[in-house]
């Protein structure tokens, strides 16, 4: 036990740099840190490193600095030139209007991706939900997405504040004026300091004292300064007990994850210049980020579909215009030669230098005369050829894979014979027509071959796309464009047909031993993973392989892991056909349809270890925040409408017939004044048709954890297929439900159940 607790070995801090009067020597023991040149491979002279430890070297009273990298500092330096060169605009970042209509207009659209701390998928929807205005605006946002805020509710606080203009609650009125600017919601650390300053008397370094033990969970000196809290308070103040534990527990919750409000400004600078940057010089700014994150394919790839999708022109990799990063050319982005595969840096800046040298090249021939042939091998040249970094050099592919191993040899020879001084000997280094390389006749490799080797070699298709074919096809099915981002076009739950290529394929098996399989698929707009359950993975599982061409129909489904299809029926497109399975009637178009008429919900209900292996099932009632999905009830009631509208003279469940606009034409005592059914039968019960929609309305007093959590149970309890809306006349929400928390509505226990819970009205049913 004597050598419990000690330190084992030592390490260094990654950006932790002291800073003394005089030398360190005289202050503190230093060691040489060994280990650095084993572990980072450093060759230079060993590190000089304290032999105390951050907290030991602060105790003696010397400044310790963190000095960190931002690799986003570089994305803007590196943009601010690419402007300068391309359009001769000179951009200041230190000076750029901190309100901005375009940059505004743009976040508020959920328009983040490439944006500084913006981009995740819960900051993007806390983005539109904050709708920012000005830099000042991003400030808040920075501290708010950070586990304690969130767990604490803070973040709708401080928006529902922002949006009324005051403090929802005031935690006590000596403090409304330090949380005025963040609408009574503790969100910097110097406001812990602050109230424990005003509240209880806390001198300012007490206070800083307060904050590093909260910080840092040292629950000895918590207890301590919890008892000063609370007797200071009462003490200057007579504030109850009761109340300044809690304000303390609250300060508690935040301290271990708060910001201190200088770092919230410059993170929030940082990602406003980013957003700036990307608002008014798009092709100039992600040219800059792709640079940045060049040797990442999966992340240069989907930064490329971002910028495709915003209508950025992506030019090719050439060895005749390519630059080592990537580079923007007339408004389009040009590929950057680092970034194909097994292509190194020091090979491509002689690429670069040669041809500044020398001029574009002539031939491949010329190439490999004038590259350092250090810097060359077969790999290289190989990859450049098949991914189209030498297609300007006026022959196929097919010619240049035939003759690069030779053409090779014959420019390495050249160089070596020249640099040895054997050409001087000859009069003349006029060499080209004696080491000539001919071109074979032959014909282009398949066009198949060379849109495979560009995916795999640089991450996207150069000549084309493989689904160019089946462009009647896809016309004819949903792009998957609309069931992607944040506000997919498409209703959870509704029935797609879909098409695209299979990019991956992922077997799964299950524990009852079945297989099934998630797919990636992928058209000319998105991608999607499909999920093929056992049930379809049997039928369909030919169909499952790598580039095939198929259409997919299955319901649309999206939960907080983002959108997915959980496929039903698949078949094989075909060049210039139409596709086959949305031509077919499906069994039920509606509630029914799940694997040739299975039920999905219902199916897996019972089946709950298939379905939970993707997230399918989830018995932790704390997820159910996380599937709730605000919606806008005007727009449901359009789209509703709408559906209505497209067929003339349909009939609901009480005989009420709607004309061709969507009108009722009679018989409307069935409906209240939202179309929502409340004719019931003799036991308190609605009729719920296989083609309803259920709304729960939770009162004001009912929206509550233990309220919450029941429904929850009931609500997994009758799973079914029946989509289930949640009315809050409290917070005046409307809230779409996680197809989880679908519900079987022809089960009348279900109905007593919820009566029981919410009361005797909370119960309404809407055809759709």
């Amino acid at each position: 036990k004597s050598v419990e607790g000690l330190p084992r070995n030592s390490g260094t801090h990654a950006a932790g740099v002291v800073i003394a009067p005089k030398p360190l020597i005289d202050l503190v023991p230093l060691q040489l840190d060994e280990a650095a040149d084993i572990e980072a491979g450093i060759s230079q002279e060993r590190m000089i490193t304290t032999q105390f430890d951050k907290n030991q070297v602060e105790e003696l009273g010397l400044l310790k600095m963190d000095f960190l990298g931002l690799r986003t500092l570089t994305v803007m330096d590196d943009a601010v030139h690419f402007i300068q060169d391309s359009t001769g605009q000179t951009v200041d970042l230190d000076n750029i209007p901190l309100e901005d209509e375009a940059v505004s207009r743009m976040l508020c659209a959920g328009d983040t991706q490439g944006v500084f701390q913006l981009e995740s998928a819960g900051m993007t929807r806390l983005v539109e939900r904050l709708a920012p205005k000005s830099m000042r605006d991003l400030v808040p946002l920075v501290a708010l997405y950070r586990p304690g805020p969130l767990d604490a509710g803070m973040a709708d606080k401080f928006i529902e504040g922002r949006k009324r203009h005051h403090a929802v609650e005031s935690i006590h009125p000596l403090l409304d004026g330090i949380l005025a600017d963040t609408y009574g919601v503790v969100l910097y650390q110097e406001q812990v300091m602050q109230t424990a300053s005003i509240l209880a008397g806390f001198s300012l370094g007490e206070a800083d004292i307060l904050r590093r033990a909260m910080g840092k969970k040292k629950v000895k000196d918590l207890i301590a300064m919890k008892t000063r809290f609370v007797e200071g308070a009462q003490k200057l103040h007579n504030v109850p007990p009761e109340k300044s534990e809690e304000i303390f527990e609250i300060l508690l919750k935040f301290a271990g994850y708060g910001f201190n409000k200088s770092h919230s400004v410059a993170y929030g600078m940082v990602a406003y210049q980013t957003a700036y940057l990307k608002a008014h010089w798009p092709a100039e700014y992600f040219a800059a980020l792709l640079t940045s994150i060049i040797g990442d394919a999966d992340k240069v790839s989907w930064y490329i579909t971002v910028c495709k999708d915003r209508g950025i022109p992506m030019l090719p990799p050439d060895v005749n215009a390519s630059k080592e990063g990537f580079s923007v050319e007339k408004g389009a982005i040009r590929f950057g030669l680092v970034g194909i595969k097994s292509v190194g840096e020091g090979a491509v800046r002689e690429i670069v230098r040669a041809r500044k040298e020398g001029g574009p090249f002539r031939d491949i021939l010329d190439f490999c005369k004038r590259v350092n042939y250090r810097t060359l091998n077969r790999r290289l040249l190989e990859n450049l050829i098949k991914c189209g970094a030498m297609d300007s050099l006026g022959a196929y592919r097919s010619q240049l894979l035939a003759v690069y191993e030779k053409t090779l040899e014959l420019g390495i020879q050249q160089q070596r014979d020249y640099n040895s001084g054997q050409i001087g000997l000859f009069g003349g280094d006029d060499f080209a027509e004696v080491n000539s390389v001919p071109l074979p006749k032959m014909d282009e490799m398949s066009r198949s071959v060379r849109l495979k080797n560009e995916k795999e070699l640089i991450g996207f298709y150069v000549t084309g796309h493989p689904l160019d074919g089946y462009r009647e096809a896809l016309d004819k099915l949903t792009p998957l464009y609309t069931l992607t981002g944040d506000t997919p076009a498409v209703r959870d739950g509704q029935f797609v047909n879909v098409g695209g290529i299979i990019s991956s394929t992922d077997i799964k098996v299950t524990k009852k031993g079945d297989s099934m399989a998630v797919l990636a698929l992928e058209d000319f707009s998105s991608r999607i993973e499909v999920v093929v359950f056992p049930q379809a993975y049997n039928e369909y599982h030919t169909l499952l392989r790598e580039d095939a061409v198929v259409e997919v129909e299955g319901r649309f489904n999206v939960d907080e892991r983002g959108s997915k299809i959980i496929a039903s029926r698949m078949a094989l497109l075909e060049e210039g056909k139409p596709p086959v399975l949305s031509a077919q009637a499906r069994n039920t178009r509606r509630g029914n349809g799940y694997g040739g008429g299975a039920n999905y919900g219902n199916d897996y209900s019972g089946n709950r270890e298939d379905a939970n292996i993707y997230g399918f099932v989830n018995e932790n009632p704390d997820a159910y925040a996380a599937s709730l999905k605000p919606i806008d009830t005007e727009l449901q009631n359009q789209n509703g409408a709408v559906l209505q509208g497209c067929q003339s003279h349909l009939e609901n469940h009480n005989g009420n017939t709607f004309n061709q606009n969507g009108a009722i034409a009679e018989k409307t005592n069935s409906l209240n004044n939202d179309g929502m059914s409340n004719i019931r039968d003799e036991q308190g019960h609605i009729k719920v048709p296989v083609s309803a929609i259920i709304e729960l309305v939770i009162t004001p007093e009912r929206e509550t954890e233990i309220v919450t959590r029941a429904l929850i149970a009931i609500l997994q309890k009758h799973h079914g297929s029946t989509m289930v809306f949640l009315k809050l006349m409290g917070s005046r929400r409307r809230i779409r439900l996680d197809p989880r928390y679908y519900v079987n509505g022809q089960d009348m226990a279900l109905q007593d159940e919820l009566r029981d819970l919410l009361g005797d009205n909370a119960f309404r049913v809407k055809e759709i």
